[in-house]
């Protein structure tokens, strides 16, 4: 989970919460694991961090470790621009079991994910 409002919000309490540090110690090819990542909330210093993150998975992507791996990025629009994240979700399907994207503006990913818009109330 790479969780953009996990400091305030903290919908996720029985997650466990990763520094930087943490998610490169990481070992993928264990079992279930439940974690998130909790990026800095200044916008500039996330948006390093999730080219980091992004980047990191794209890398350990071919090694199969992640088969077994959901990974849902909160506030997708934020990071509409990193070359990292679009990869991932461009090859995601086949390297994840599924990544996940929660975004208030689904147009700058179309093309490239399913989208799934809720109904309107």
């Amino acid at each position: 989970m790479f969780d953009v409002t996990g400091e305030k919000f903290n919908e996720y309490p029985e997650y466990r919460k990763l520094d930087l540090g943490d998610f490169f110690a990481l070992h993928w090819d264990r079992g279930v694991q439940r974690v998130r990542f909790i990026p800095n909330s200044n916008v500039q210093i996330s948006q390093a961090e999730a080219a980091t993150v992004f980047s990191h998975l794209n890398f350990i992507k071919n090694s199969g470790d992640l088969n077994n791996w959901v990974i849902v990025v909160e506030e997708g629009h934020r990071f509409a621009t990193d070359a990292n994240l679009r990869a991932l979700l461009i090859e995601g399907k086949k390297f994840c079991r599924k990544v996940i994207l929660v975004t208030t503006d689904w147009r700058v990913y179309e093309g490239i994910a399913k989208v799934f818009k809720p109904n309107h109330w």
